[in-house]
């Protein structure tokens, strides 16, 4: 809602052709209007100061906006009654749990940070806001919920319930004998031996003098030359290892690879290591495959791919192990298969069974695709007639079908019927006006607040109305709004149509309006923006105030291989008070070894020589590495090149890491420092989830801004005076001054220093930006809403609480609590 020039993104966006032709003066023949509307457009919705708002203007507008979204929940609601009254008290709570925490799990959620929470549960009510729900009234939040749980159950009970073969929901034999191969082969085990590349795979070969993809297995090289200066490997220098050999050598790698772990006797059998019950062996078919839907990741997809079907044992020559490196997540692994759950074969199973495995069949299968899928079927038979152009267009690009939906043929009164139902416009206002009433009617309330104010007089003159107004502003607007109606004639649309789709509005007239509001409302900020609100957020840009160009290496663990970094501070829970020391006492050392290697090298070449590198601890060994002792903790690395980035970029970075860049940077300041080609930071910056190492050049804006002006000469205005580094109050208003008139006028006439402008660019601008924003005039407008003189014309009490949660909504979004 910020510009008019952002377009909406339904359909018409895709097919826009370029305009040709200059703007021509517009013939407004605004002609009846026969679509459905309430039946009392006069009346009332809502007062404020002089202004009425119509029953027809915001449901134009809500219609035009939200209509297709908010008519298909209510008509969906109606559909699915029986299905939204047997959602039961603990499913509504752990949908609310999933959508808030992305899990259920109270041992996930208890380990997110405080902050993280606070993020998660905002993103939920703004969520349930948005969707046109009250999060702090429990009913609303309550049919919010069992809605999406009833279109969830619904769209599984139609695939638990077709029989026909040719429908999109039938489910063959075929698709449960593919899903019972890919999901229910249940435990596997094997050895795991993981790289951090190929060339450390390579190396590790190497260490132990062995040759990859050898005569349909393993080979041992036994030649005299070093095993990296040979070219070709033949039966004169490598010898081909039955099974138990290469077992042997997995475990060694294994152990090699691992010493973090309790080691594994090389010599165990199957039978030893299957009596070992390692948890770091197990491996799960269907939790690999749920894995990869929930971190949208197909690594964990194709391990169990690569585990369950390739090191399938079927045919004499198949061989339960890697013959050489899979690469998988970015990283390079070996696996030794060494059992596998018992399984019966597709076609061994049958009754329950079948019935059972159909049942997880349809709840793994079940997702947006195919609940949208599901409805569209549903509207489809219960004959699902739009009577709304717009809204008949939107549900076809929306639901993905060619399916006629509109029909001219209504009396006026409804906007939608169904075999079963209809729906009346009137019926159709009041749910669109208990959920979104109060969001259009601060939208509308804007406009005419702007178009009916002294604003408009002072650049427009007195002419109010939009066709008739003789200034060149409209002659322009009026212009592009004849090109945009050329637009519609282009694409065989009704204009009234098109607009709804482009722009959320409805008419000529809205068109113009929304033009004025967003001309006028810098104006409108501008004498009711307080200054003194804004110097807080001025004093924390330019407290926090660096400019760097960061590359940095990242230092985590995966204990679990499972891909994503452990959180840190929870595995250090777990350790007793001698480890977690002996822990801590190693990343000290892992910081000096990078200080002192970061002297030659650049990160990315450290964080390569890391991963490549051995695991011999002592010296003396041919497989030394001064990194071995970390990797051999489990410690990896990674490299970040992060780019130039200042306190705007980074401010929602982690606290840890964002107090690292500034104490880099106030360093780096120092005299001694500041002809430093590059600077490295003192300390690690410990974050949740990971470690820190950071390394900086000079950013484009290194050198701290200073407002500080002296206008002994009287070049400038007075207001630019200024004896401080920070900006001062008056030197704000100049700025927010100047850029008013730029934004609105193309040019403004108010000069100031370059340096000046650069402070003010960096400790206001960003903040600037929002207090001039759309979304403030909301929330300036709402508070003077409530603080003046308003009336409803019915449910005053819900619009008003409805005002307040919208307010709260958006001024949290804009601006963010200061530590």
């Amino acid at each position: 809602m910020d510009s008019l020039i952002i377009k909406r993104g339904l359909i018409v966006l895709t097919l826009l052709l370029v305009i040709i032709g200059s703007a021509v003066a517009c013939n407004f023949l605004i002609g009846e209007d026969e679509r459905p509307t309430v039946s009392n457009p006069d009346d009332v919705f809502m007062t404020y100061n002089g202004i009425e708002i119509t029953n027809g203007d915001v449901y134009t507008r809500m219609k035009a906006a939200d209509g297709m979204m908010q008519l298909m929940n209510l008509i969906d609601t109606k559909l699915l009654t029986d299905y939204m009254d047997a959602v039961t008290d603990d499913a509504i709570q752990d949908e609310i749990l999933e959508l808030t925490y992305e899990t259920t799990d109270p041992i996930e959620i208890e380990h997110l940070t405080e902050a993280e929470k606070e993020r998660m549960e905002q993103d939920y009510r703004d969520l349930v806001v948005m969707a046109g729900f009250d999060p702090d009234d429990e009913e609303s939040e309550e049919t919010f919920i069992r809605l999406r749980l009833a279109k969830q159950a619904y769209t599984v009970e139609r695939y638990e319930t077709e029989d026909d073969p040719d429908s999109i929901f039938y489910i063959s034999t075929q698709d449960l004998s593919d899903y019972y191969y890919d999901y229910e082969m249940g435990d596997l085990f094997a050895i795991p031996v993981r790289f951090n590349s190929a060339t450390e795979y390579r190396n590790v070969l190497r260490h132990f003098n062995l040759v990859e993809d050898y005569e349909d297995g393993w080979g041992l090289y036994t030649g005299d030359d070093p095993i990296e200066d040979v070219d070709e490997f033949d039966e004169d220098n490598t010898e081909v290892l039955d099974d138990d050999e290469v077992l042997q050598y997995y475990i060694k790698m294994y152990n090699y690879m691992n010493q973090h772990r309790d080691s594994i006797d090389e010599n165990s059998s199957i039978e030893d290591l299957i009596a070992l019950e390692n948890g770091h062996f197990r491996y799960n078919q269907r939790e690999l495959q749920e894995l990869s839907a929930e971190r949208d990741d197909k690594a964990y997809a194709n391990m169990a791919d690569y585990l369950y079907r390739s090191l399938e044992v079927e045919e004499e020559d198949d061989k339960p192990y890697s013959r050489e490196s899979k690469s998988l997540g970015g990283d390079r692994f070996l696996f030794f298969v060494f059992d596998r759950e018992e399984v019966p074969e597709f076609e061994e199973i049958d009754g329950d069974e079948i019935l059972e495995l159909r049942d997880r069949y349809i709840d793994n299968l079940v997702g947006d695709q195919q609940i949208i899928e599901a409805f569209k079927r549903l509207h489809e038979e219960e004959g699902l007639t739009i009577y709304d152009e717009a809204i008949a267009m939107t549900y076809q690009q929306q639901f993905q079908t060619r399916r006629e939906l509109y029909s001219e043929d209504y009396d006026g009164q409804h906007i939608a019927k169904l075999d079963d139902f209809n729906v009346t416009v009137d019926e159709f206002f009041d749910y669109l006006s208990e959920r979104i009433g109060a969001l259009y009617a601060t939208e509308l309330i804007k406009e005419q607040y702007l178009l009916h104010s002294d604003y408009f007089s002072e650049h427009f003159g007195s002419n109010r109305n939009v066709f008739e107004n003789r200034s060149q502003q409209f002659r322009d607007w009026r212009g592009e709004l004849s090109q945009e109606k050329q637009q519609a004639v282009q694409f065989g649309i009704d204009w009234r149509v098109f607009f709804e789709l482009q722009y959320g509005i409805a008419t000529e007239e809205s068109y113009l309006t929304k033009r004025v509001a967003e001309h006028l409302r810098g104006d409108y900020l501008f004498d009711r923006v307080d200054l003194t609100d804004t110097m807080p957020y001025v004093e924390d840009y330019y407290n926090n105030y660096f400019s760097l160009d960061i590359r940095q290496i990242r230092i985590y663990i995966d204990m679990n291989d499972d891909f994503m970094e452990d959180d840190i501070e929870a595995y250090l829970e777990e350790l007793d008070e001698s480890e977690r020391n002996a822990f801590n006492s190693l990343l000290t050392n892992l910081e000096e070894e990078l200080k002192q290697a970061a002297e030659d090298k650049s990160l990315n070449e450290i964080a390569t020589e890391y991963q490549r590198a051995l695991r011999g601890e002592d010296e003396e060994d041919d497989d030394y590495s001064r990194w071995a002792r970390f990797k051999n903790a489990g410690i990896r690395i990674a490299h970040q090149n992060k780019g130039e980035m200042d306190y705007s970029e980074a401010k929602d970075l982690d606290e840890a890491l964002v107090e690292l860049y500034q104490d880099i940077y106030e360093a780096y300041q120092r005299d001694e420092n500041v002809d430093d080609d590059e600077f490295i930071g003192r300390r690690l910056a410990k974050t949740q989830h990971q470690y820190y190492f950071v390394r900086a050049e000079k950013g484009p804006g290194f050198e701290k801004p200073s407002a500080v002006f002296d206008n002994a000469d009287g070049d400038y205005p007075d207001a630019l005076e200024n004896d401080e580094s920070m900006p001062s109050p008056a030197q704000l208003a100049l700025y927010a001054q100047m850029r008013l008139e730029t934004r609105r006028d193309g040019d403004s006439d108010i000069e100031m220093p370059d340096s000046v402008k650069e402070a003010l660019e960096a400790y206001f601008k960003p903040m600037h930006d929002r207090f001039y924003s759309n979304v403030n005039f909301s929330i300036l407008l709402i508070d003077e809403i409530l603080e003046g003189e308003y009336s409803f014309g019915d449910n005053e009490e819900h619009h008003v609480k409805m005002f307040n949660t919208i307010r709260d909504l958006f001024y949290r979004s804009q601006f963010p609590e200061l530590d």
